[in-house]
Protein backbone atom coordinates (compact mmCIF):
# COMPACT_ATOMS: atom_id res chain seq x y z
CA UNK A 1 0.00 0.00 0.00
CA UNK A 2 3.11 2.43 0.62
CA UNK A 3 4.59 1.52 -2.25
CA UNK A 4 1.48 2.28 -4.64
CA UNK A 5 0.87 5.74 -2.48
CA UNK A 6 4.39 6.92 -3.30
CA UNK A 7 3.91 5.72 -7.02
CA UNK A 8 0.69 7.56 -7.27
CA UNK A 9 2.75 10.65 -5.62
CA UNK A 10 5.14 10.45 -8.01
CA UNK A 11 2.94 10.38 -10.97
CA UNK A 12 0.69 13.39 -9.50
CA UNK A 13 3.79 15.31 -9.42
CA UNK A 14 5.20 14.06 -13.02
CA UNK A 15 1.67 15.12 -14.34
CA UNK A 16 1.74 18.92 -12.54
CA UNK A 17 4.84 19.74 -13.78
CA UNK A 18 4.46 18.77 -17.10
CA UNK A 19 1.49 20.99 -16.99
CA UNK A 20 2.86 24.06 -15.68
CA UNK A 21 5.56 23.13 -18.15
CA UNK A 22 2.89 23.70 -21.04
CA UNK A 23 1.22 26.41 -19.43
CA UNK A 24 4.03 28.39 -17.98
CA UNK A 25 4.64 31.48 -20.27
CA UNK A 26 7.92 31.69 -22.42
CA UNK A 27 10.40 34.22 -21.60
CA UNK A 28 9.51 36.80 -24.76
CA UNK A 29 12.58 37.39 -27.59
CA UNK A 30 14.56 40.45 -27.45
CA UNK A 31 12.38 42.30 -30.66
CA UNK A 32 13.73 45.23 -32.61
CA UNK A 33 11.91 48.08 -32.61
CA UNK A 34 12.25 50.27 -35.70
CA UNK A 35 11.98 54.54 -35.27
CA UNK A 36 11.47 56.40 -38.96
CA UNK A 37 11.01 59.66 -39.80
CA UNK A 38 7.36 61.00 -40.25
CA UNK A 39 6.31 60.37 -43.10
CA UNK A 40 8.33 57.23 -43.97
CA UNK A 41 6.59 54.64 -41.48
CA UNK A 42 3.41 53.34 -40.87
CA UNK A 43 3.42 54.23 -37.37
CA UNK A 44 1.41 50.86 -36.27
CA UNK A 45 2.16 49.59 -32.81
CA UNK A 46 4.17 47.42 -32.00
CA UNK A 47 6.92 48.63 -34.61
CA UNK A 48 7.92 45.62 -35.65
CA UNK A 49 8.96 46.61 -39.31
CA UNK A 50 10.12 49.78 -41.24
CA UNK A 51 6.59 49.59 -42.80
CA UNK A 52 5.19 49.86 -39.87
CA UNK A 53 8.27 51.68 -37.55
CA UNK A 54 6.99 54.42 -35.24
CA UNK A 55 7.34 58.17 -36.63
CA UNK A 56 8.80 59.24 -32.96
CA UNK A 57 11.52 57.96 -30.67
CA UNK A 58 9.23 58.71 -27.78
CA UNK A 59 6.58 55.97 -28.42
CA UNK A 60 8.93 53.49 -29.43
CA UNK A 61 11.00 53.99 -26.16
CA UNK A 62 7.25 53.26 -24.31
CA UNK A 63 7.04 50.15 -26.71
CA UNK A 64 10.71 48.71 -25.48
CA UNK A 65 10.91 45.95 -22.95
CA UNK A 66 13.44 44.37 -21.91
CA UNK A 67 16.37 43.24 -23.97
CA UNK A 68 15.04 45.20 -26.88
CA UNK A 69 16.44 47.53 -29.27
CA UNK A 70 15.44 50.89 -30.62
CA UNK A 71 16.66 50.93 -33.89
CA UNK A 72 16.21 54.53 -35.41
CA UNK A 73 16.60 55.39 -38.99
CA UNK A 74 18.68 58.36 -40.79
CA UNK A 75 17.12 61.37 -40.21
CA UNK A 76 16.25 64.20 -37.89
CA UNK A 77 14.08 64.02 -35.23
CA UNK A 78 12.73 67.83 -33.76
CA UNK A 79 11.47 67.22 -30.45
CA UNK A 80 8.77 68.84 -28.77
CA UNK A 81 9.31 67.44 -25.49
CA UNK A 82 12.94 65.36 -23.84
CA UNK A 83 12.65 61.84 -24.69
CA UNK A 84 11.96 60.07 -21.19
CA UNK A 85 13.75 56.31 -20.56
CA UNK A 86 11.79 55.61 -17.49
CA UNK A 87 12.75 53.63 -14.04
CA UNK A 88 11.06 51.09 -14.98
CA UNK A 89 13.02 50.53 -18.60
CA UNK A 90 15.77 47.54 -18.34
CA UNK A 91 18.28 46.38 -20.73
CA UNK A 92 17.24 48.45 -23.74
CA UNK A 93 19.52 49.67 -26.34
CA UNK A 94 18.39 53.07 -28.54
CA UNK A 95 20.84 53.06 -31.41
CA UNK A 96 21.20 54.89 -35.35
CA UNK A 97 20.63 52.14 -38.00
CA UNK A 98 24.42 53.16 -39.09
CA UNK A 99 26.32 53.18 -36.55
CA UNK A 100 27.52 56.87 -37.68
CA UNK A 101 26.18 59.50 -35.26
CA UNK A 102 26.14 62.22 -37.34
CA UNK A 103 23.33 60.05 -39.46
CA UNK A 104 20.79 60.32 -36.99
CA UNK A 105 20.02 63.43 -35.23
CA UNK A 106 17.76 64.18 -32.35
CA UNK A 107 17.16 67.89 -31.86
CA UNK A 108 15.88 69.84 -28.78
CA UNK A 109 14.48 72.11 -31.33
CA UNK A 110 15.85 74.98 -29.33
CA UNK A 111 15.61 78.24 -32.35
CA UNK A 112 14.83 81.58 -32.02
CA UNK A 113 11.22 82.20 -31.60
CA UNK A 114 10.76 78.22 -30.85
CA UNK A 115 8.11 78.20 -28.14
CA UNK A 116 9.63 74.49 -26.88
CA UNK A 117 13.03 74.52 -25.34
CA UNK A 118 13.58 71.28 -23.76
CA UNK A 119 16.72 68.89 -23.03
CA UNK A 120 16.61 65.90 -25.65
CA UNK A 121 17.05 63.33 -23.33
CA UNK A 122 16.83 62.03 -19.80
CA UNK A 123 17.13 58.31 -18.53
CA UNK A 124 16.23 57.27 -14.84
CA UNK A 125 15.99 53.15 -16.04
CA UNK A 126 18.81 50.60 -15.48
CA UNK A 127 21.31 48.74 -17.86
CA UNK A 128 19.91 51.46 -20.83
CA UNK A 129 22.46 51.98 -23.97
CA UNK A 130 22.51 54.87 -25.99
CA UNK A 131 24.60 54.23 -29.52
CA UNK A 132 25.61 55.96 -32.91
CA UNK A 133 23.59 58.99 -32.31
CA UNK A 134 23.63 63.27 -32.40
CA UNK A 135 21.86 65.13 -29.66
CA UNK A 136 21.94 68.79 -30.78
CA UNK A 137 19.86 71.94 -29.70
CA UNK A 138 19.30 70.78 -26.55
CA UNK A 139 18.63 73.27 -23.62
CA UNK A 140 17.83 73.12 -19.99
CA UNK A 141 17.66 76.37 -17.88
CA UNK A 142 14.94 75.02 -14.94
CA UNK A 143 15.47 75.27 -11.15
CA UNK A 144 17.55 71.98 -9.20
CA UNK A 145 18.17 69.22 -12.34
CA UNK A 146 15.97 70.59 -15.41
CA UNK A 147 19.21 72.62 -15.25
CA UNK A 148 21.51 69.68 -15.65
CA UNK A 149 22.49 68.71 -18.94
CA UNK A 150 21.41 70.52 -22.13
CA UNK A 151 21.14 66.93 -24.50
CA UNK A 152 21.62 64.44 -21.91
CA UNK A 153 21.20 63.86 -18.54
CA UNK A 154 21.53 60.26 -16.61
CA UNK A 155 19.58 60.21 -13.00
CA UNK A 156 19.54 56.62 -12.24
CA UNK A 157 20.84 56.04 -8.59
CA UNK A 158 22.17 52.82 -7.96
CA UNK A 159 22.11 51.87 -11.58
CA UNK A 160 24.38 51.53 -15.16
CA UNK A 161 23.92 53.27 -18.54
CA UNK A 162 26.62 53.00 -21.17
CA UNK A 163 26.47 56.05 -23.64
CA UNK A 164 28.61 55.07 -26.71
CA UNK A 165 29.86 56.70 -30.03
CA UNK A 166 27.72 59.58 -29.70
CA UNK A 167 27.99 63.21 -30.39
CA UNK A 168 26.53 66.22 -28.15
CA UNK A 169 26.86 69.31 -30.20
CA UNK A 170 25.22 73.17 -29.36
CA UNK A 171 23.41 72.67 -26.77
CA UNK A 172 23.09 74.76 -23.44
CA UNK A 173 22.03 74.25 -19.43
CA UNK A 174 22.74 76.09 -16.63
CA UNK A 175 25.22 72.88 -15.51
CA UNK A 176 26.79 70.27 -18.38
CA UNK A 177 25.75 72.34 -21.35
CA UNK A 178 26.18 68.94 -23.46
CA UNK A 179 25.98 66.07 -20.97
CA UNK A 180 25.08 65.56 -17.07
CA UNK A 181 25.79 62.51 -15.61
CA UNK A 182 24.75 62.12 -12.00
CA UNK A 183 24.28 59.10 -9.70
CA UNK A 184 24.78 55.49 -10.89
CA UNK A 185 27.40 54.04 -12.56
CA UNK A 186 27.75 55.34 -16.47
CA UNK A 187 29.88 54.67 -19.05
CA UNK A 188 30.60 57.93 -21.61
CA UNK A 189 32.34 55.90 -24.68
CA UNK A 190 34.07 57.12 -27.91
CA UNK A 191 31.99 59.98 -27.47
CA UNK A 192 32.79 63.68 -29.11
CA UNK A 193 31.28 66.63 -26.96
CA UNK A 194 31.91 70.07 -28.19
CA UNK A 195 30.24 73.72 -29.18
CA UNK A 196 28.04 73.32 -25.98
CA UNK A 197 27.88 76.36 -23.38
CA UNK A 198 26.70 76.08 -20.05
CA UNK A 199 26.29 79.11 -18.13
CA UNK A 200 27.58 78.15 -14.50
CA UNK A 201 29.56 74.46 -14.51
CA UNK A 202 31.05 72.03 -17.44
CA UNK A 203 30.34 73.38 -20.37
CA UNK A 204 30.83 70.20 -22.20
CA UNK A 205 30.11 67.39 -19.35
CA UNK A 206 29.32 67.94 -15.45
CA UNK A 207 29.64 64.94 -13.36
CA UNK A 208 28.29 64.28 -10.23
CA UNK A 209 27.93 61.22 -8.30
CA UNK A 210 28.51 59.80 -4.82
CA UNK A 211 28.47 55.88 -5.67
CA UNK A 212 31.65 53.52 -6.76
CA UNK A 213 32.85 52.50 -9.48
CA UNK A 214 30.77 56.00 -10.41
CA UNK A 215 31.75 57.35 -13.69
CA UNK A 216 33.86 56.71 -16.51
CA UNK A 217 35.04 58.37 -19.31
CA UNK A 218 36.74 56.36 -21.74
CA UNK A 219 38.41 57.90 -25.10
CA UNK A 220 36.48 60.86 -26.91
CA UNK A 221 36.91 63.93 -27.47
CA UNK A 222 35.30 67.33 -25.56
CA UNK A 223 36.51 70.54 -28.01
CA UNK A 224 35.02 73.89 -28.17
CA UNK A 225 32.60 74.46 -25.28
CA UNK A 226 32.21 77.12 -22.66
CA UNK A 227 31.70 77.45 -19.22
CA UNK A 228 30.61 80.95 -17.09
CA UNK A 229 32.64 79.29 -13.91
CA UNK A 230 34.29 76.59 -13.60
CA UNK A 231 35.19 73.63 -16.09
CA UNK A 232 35.01 74.61 -19.33
CA UNK A 233 35.50 71.10 -20.73
CA UNK A 234 34.43 68.74 -17.39
CA UNK A 235 33.27 69.16 -14.16
CA UNK A 236 33.35 66.89 -11.36
CA UNK A 237 32.49 66.86 -8.15
CA UNK A 238 31.83 64.00 -6.05
CA UNK A 239 33.14 61.32 -2.77
CA UNK A 240 33.81 58.30 -5.30
CA UNK A 241 35.72 57.62 -8.58
CA UNK A 242 35.68 59.11 -11.66
CA UNK A 243 38.15 57.99 -14.37
CA UNK A 244 39.18 59.55 -17.68
CA UNK A 245 40.91 57.53 -20.14
CA UNK A 246 42.27 58.78 -23.33
CA UNK A 247 40.31 61.98 -23.80
CA UNK A 248 41.43 65.14 -25.51
CA UNK A 249 40.36 68.27 -24.47
CA UNK A 250 40.74 71.00 -26.74
CA UNK A 251 40.01 74.63 -26.56
CA UNK A 252 37.38 74.86 -23.62
CA UNK A 253 37.37 77.99 -22.33
CA UNK A 254 35.66 79.74 -19.28
CA UNK A 255 34.65 82.31 -20.72
CA UNK A 256 33.47 84.90 -17.85
CA UNK A 257 35.91 86.87 -16.06
CA UNK A 258 35.65 86.48 -12.22
CA UNK A 259 38.05 85.88 -10.42
CA UNK A 260 36.70 82.10 -9.38
CA UNK A 261 36.86 80.55 -12.51
CA UNK A 262 39.34 77.84 -12.81
CA UNK A 263 39.61 74.68 -14.75
CA UNK A 264 39.47 75.92 -18.32
CA UNK A 265 39.91 72.41 -19.47
CA UNK A 266 38.50 69.94 -16.57
CA UNK A 267 37.63 71.13 -13.05
CA UNK A 268 37.85 67.99 -10.47
CA UNK A 269 36.29 68.67 -6.69
CA UNK A 270 37.62 66.00 -4.40
CA UNK A 271 37.32 63.10 -6.92
CA UNK A 272 39.01 62.51 -10.73
CA UNK A 273 41.44 60.38 -12.23
CA UNK A 274 42.83 61.20 -15.52
CA UNK A 275 45.17 58.91 -18.11
CA UNK A 276 46.67 58.94 -21.60
CA UNK A 277 44.41 62.67 -21.25
CA UNK A 278 45.57 65.41 -23.99
CA UNK A 279 44.73 69.00 -22.54
CA UNK A 280 45.62 71.42 -25.35
CA UNK A 281 44.71 74.86 -25.63
CA UNK A 282 42.49 75.32 -23.09
CA UNK A 283 42.15 78.75 -20.49
CA UNK A 284 40.95 79.76 -17.61
CA UNK A 285 41.36 83.60 -16.07
CA UNK A 286 42.23 82.26 -12.80
CA UNK A 287 43.30 78.75 -12.14
CA UNK A 288 44.35 75.65 -14.36
CA UNK A 289 44.22 76.53 -17.65
CA UNK A 290 44.01 72.54 -18.64
CA UNK A 291 43.21 71.26 -15.58
CA UNK A 292 42.05 72.37 -12.02
CA UNK A 293 42.04 69.89 -8.56
CA UNK A 294 40.19 70.94 -5.68
CA UNK A 295 40.38 69.16 -2.35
Amino acid sequence: LQSRISTAGSMASIIMACIWTVCAPASAAARTIYVAEPGRGGHVAPFANWVDAATNIQAAIDEAKDSDTVLISNGTYYLEEQLLVSAYKTNIAIRGLTGAPEDVLIDGNNYAGKPVTNRCMIVYGNQIRLDALTFTNGRAVGSVWDGYGGALLTQNSGKTSLVENCRFVGNIAINGGGVGLTYGTVTLRDCVVCDNVATNFGGGVYVYHQVNPGILMDGGVIEGNRAGDKGGGVYVVGFESCAVDRYQFADTIISCKEAVDSGGGAYCSYAGAFSNAVFDGNAATNKGGGLYFYY
